[in-house]
């Protein structure tokens, strides 16, 4: 289990009270109030446990951004939850003011992300006071001083709860707790084992922390294995026992609402794009749900099925192999050790292999965790996913959605057919889903279940019950509609037109787009053709709209020359650590005699890039082409479906500084050796600087387009990278070649390891002649220029020589054409134990759910549309 940085507070505004001791009430007028607003956010690490933010404050110039810990710098953070236009009431007028209404700018605010502790939002305002009423459940008391904002009279302890964005455990309300004795009722865990009680069997992290002498227990309860997830109760004496644990139908609607598909929620996903997206991975879902089905029939008869709440800003991760759950997993009820449901598999087969790749943890005592004593668990309540499955599948068959799972046709056989008992019609499936019970009210449900006006009752219609809804007619034009083939069929393929509105041309014979103009709003046409056919694609003209002053050296220099980094050197490999102003001075300055060719490894990247260079976060973001796709939040960014409750997958934006190898006598190396990513990928070359004292720079083997020549013999163009890309079709031959070669070379490599995950080949003009005259590869070669943009497909092998000094931003995406192959390429990268985090970097198996949930809802709610024009 991990906790990560909570999104949400980037943006926000926050009030603050700093000081080493907790301010005296009485001294209100005296304190430093601080206002600003959040860059970032992070949990640095589980040990240590401070919540972090990157500030700008308001009375600072803008480059004066720092990272404080909000546990030890501040005793009050107020965050803001929106900004309101307040009228002030009357009773609200300071004395000696005339009683009038007066619109002031007041702050919504929660000392959380969520609510506090008694579900209530905090009411305060920079530089004045606002009626905020106080709230007897919690020991927070409202203070007015003069003209001074609303403050908190709280303990720095509670204050670190609410931060944290957890509502204050049950046990310390003793209104509560009084009902709970009395009643003997069980309740869920809501704080770690650490603070309920010393005789309460204690989870693995906790014994960890209370190991620790001298140390303070973990500020958040979330850190605890059994939060949200065991059950207690207080025993007739009155002390809290060990209650069993929350079982799948034990959710409440907060809990459910985060998986089933929203028909009102206010989403940008419309019906084309809900439709394209599940044309791609509804018949992997469907694979995903046998394959839990199937992990489900390894239970035990009398097992019973625990059920894990979902954590807000936790990533629950398997012990053994550090992989994202997804759903199903098994639990030690002892100590909280986690398994996936493929490392509770492979301790089954008793592989020496999987030992060897996948030691699990002892547990109490150091005794051995028996698979066989495990509790199994699942992450997704009650029936939602089984539900959600079953819709998906309804809904393609009505919308006429390609899908080719051994499930199509039996959902619209079923709809054909209704002979039914008690309202129930069974199904017998031939597949792993066995027997399938669809209620009658079910479907109803899945076409109109929370629109009444899809219900009502039609002109001289059938008898009508209490609600005035007609239920005979309207489950007859919903079984006559999905019968009689009412529904849309896209075509195969939208053929290829001229597409003379997109400024583009064809390289390589129609093999690689180059897409002219960045900004034109009908480029996803286009590269659409091209992009679910694995074909690479190359965008120009982005540095036209960026900001350059931002993106150059000497602007990076000036900024992060304190900061340190690893240089790595690309001709041998050697990574040393040394100063970010070492490598940026000698970016363009090559006149000292260092011919040295050095990249600057992985700084910065993801959140802290963001945090470290908000402009530069900003400046991209707003010129990023094709941002259907490549954008964080783009529709076709498969990856912008996670909630924001959950921890999304770092996929940047990451720096990529390089030399070019003009300044090296020798130029038969890269500076990103051949290689593939799971995820998508767009990289983006906002700065090119050539070199003083750069030597001459070899342009034989290039065998480019003649398009590309062009461009070179253009001096309104700047060359700076040479990349070579491979169509991931040609992966296994790839392989063998390399195989092959490296026995040439008197290098023997073990069969089980991949050449392509070891970053030592860089291929060469002769290398690469002979790989299309021997195995008949053909890849794409390409030259950046300043302003391209070129996006690569998940799983497109790719190298990188850079001709000049670059500075690339790399952006990782997730598109619905290639997010099965990104999950294949994860699960086979289980099998190395050098590339574990793969899977944990994607979280596939949560975007495809919530992919589907999202597309499944406005479906759901077309259709209840489409069946209000027709009652209409």
């Amino acid at each position: 289990m991990a906790v990560e940085a909570r999104p949400e507070m980037v943006g926000k505004r926050f009030l603050c009270v700093s000081g080493e001791e907790p301010p005296e009430l009485a001294e209100i007028g005296r304190w430093r109030w601080r206002a600003g607003v959040i860059r970032a956010v992070s949990h640095r690490s589980n040990e240590d446990r401070d919540l972090t933010v990157y500030v700008e404050f308001d009375d600072l110039e803008w480059d004066k951004r720092e990272w404080v810990k909000v546990y030890e710098d501040f005793q009050i953070f107020l965050l803001e939850h929106q900004l309101v236009w307040a009228k002030r009431k009357d009773s609200a007028q300071p004395q000696g003011t005339k009683s009038k209404p007066i619109q002031w700018p007041a702050l919504v605010s929660t000392p959380s992300l969520t609510t506090t502790a008694c579900g209530e939002l905090f009411a305060c305002c920079f530089g004045t006071a606002v009626n905020w009423p106080f709230c007897p459940t919690c020991d927070i008391h409202a203070v007015t001083f003069g003209a001074a904002p609303w403050v908190l009279d709280v303990t720095l302890d509670a204050l670190c709860l609410l931060l944290d964005g957890i509502p204050r455990s049950v046990l310390k309300d003793w209104r509560k707790v009084k009902k709970l004795k009395q009643t003997g009722e069980s309740f869920l865990q809501d704080d770690s084992c650490s603070e309920i009680g010393p005789n309460l069997q204690k989870c693995r992290e906790c014994r960890v922390v209370r190991s620790r002498k001298g140390e303070e227990p973990a500020h958040s309860p979330v850190f605890c294995r059994f939060y949200h997830f065991r059950r207690l109760s207080y025993s007739k004496n009155g002390v809290i026992r060990i209650d069993g644990f929350s079982s799948p139908d034990q959710y409440d609607d907060e809990a459910i609402s985060l998986w089933v598909p929203d028909m009102y929620e206010d989403s940008e996903l419309d019906l084309e794009t809900s439709k394209y997206i599940l044309s791609y991975i509804g018949d992997k879902f469907c694979q995903l749900v046998k394959t839990e089905n199937n992990a489900a029939s390894w239970i035990k008869k009398d097992a019973k099925m625990a059920w894990k709440r979902a954590v807000r800003g936790v990533r629950e991760m398997c012990d053994a192999c550090e992989a994202t759950l997804f759903n199903i997993h098994w639990v030690c009820q002892k100590c909280g050790f986690v398994v996936c449901l493929d490392c509770y598999k492979a301790k089954e087969r008793k592989s020496s292999k999987d030992k060897e790749l996948y030691a699990w943890l002892k547990c109490v005592k150091g005794q051995p965790h028996d698979h066989k004593h495990l509790m199994p668990t699942q992450i997704i309540p009650g029936t939602v996913l089984t539900d959600l499955v079953n819709t998906m599948h309804v809904l393609r068959e009505k919308y006429g959605i390609k899908a080719h799972c051994t499930c199509v046709g039996k959902h619209n056989s079923l709809l054909t057919k209704l002979p039914s008992t008690n309202g129930v019609s069974q199904v017998w499936r031939e597949d792993s889903f066995t027997c399938v019970q669809l209620p009658i009210a079910y479907l109803i449900q899945l076409y109109s279940s929370v629109r009444p006006s899809a219900l009502h009752l039609r002109q001289g219609g059938n008898s009508t019950g209490k609600s005035g809804r007609s239920m005979p007619n309207i489950l007859d034009d919903i079984i006559a509609s999905v019968a009689r083939g009412d529904r849309k069929k896209p075509g195969a393929g939208e053929p290829t037109r001229s597409h003379a509105d997109i400024p583009h041309t064809w390289l390589y014979e129609r093999r690689l787009l180059w897409l002219k103009d960045h900004r034109n709003a009908n480029n996803w046409k286009l590269f659409r053709e091209c992009w679910r056919q694995g074909q690479p694609v190359l965008v120009s003209g982005v540095h036209k709209k960026l900001n350059s002053n931002l993106w150059k050296a000497e602007s990076f220099n000036q900024e992060f020359a304190d900061h340190q980094g690893d240089l790595l050197n690309c001709k041998d490999g050697v990574v040393s650590n040394s100063g970010i102003k070492e490598f940026w001075d000698g970016f363009e300055d090559l006149t000292n005699g260092d011919t040295v060719v050095y990249r600057l490894k992985d700084w910065p990247s993801g959140e802290e890039f963001m945090a470290l260079m908000p402009s530069r976060y900003d400046d991209l973001m707003k010129n990023l082409p094709l941002p259907e796709y490549s954008d964080p939040e783009g529709n076709l960014n498969l990856a912008s479906h996670l909630p924001t409750f959950f921890v999304r997958p770092d996929l940047g934006p990451r720096l990529c500084c390089a030399y070019g190898v003009a300044a090296s006598q020798e130029q038969d190396f890269g500076t990103a050796n051949l290689h593939l990513e799971v995820s998508d990928i767009m990289s983006v070359l906002v700065y090119v600087g050539v070199a003083k004292g750069n030597g001459v720079l070899s342009k034989t083997g290039w065998d480019l387009d003649e398009n590309l020549k062009k461009r070179l013999k253009d001096s309104s163009e700047t060359p700076g990278a040479l990349w070579h890309i491979y169509g991931s079709k040609d992966v296994e031959k790839i392989k063998e070649f390399l195989y092959k070669v490296a026995k040439e070379q008197g290098v023997e490599v073990p069969p089980e390891q991949d050449p392509i995950r070891e970053p030592g080949w860089y291929l060469n003009r002769k290398l690469r002649q002979r790989l299309l005259e021997e195995q008949g590869v053909q890849g794409w070669t390409v030259v950046q220029f300043l302003g391209d943009s070129i996006l690569i497909p998940a799983g497109a092998l790719h190298q990188v020589q850079n001709l000049h000094s670059c500075v690339q931003v790399i952006n990782d995406f997730v598109s619905p054409e290639h997010v099965v192959h990104s999950f294949h390429l994860t699960q086979e990268l289980r099998s190395s134990k050098e590339d574990i985090n793969y899977e944990d970097k994607l979280q596939v198996k949560n975007i495809f759910y919530h992919c589907v949930k999202n597309a499944v809802g406005t479906l759901k709610r077309c259709c209840a549309e489409e069946l209000d024009e027709e009652n209409s």
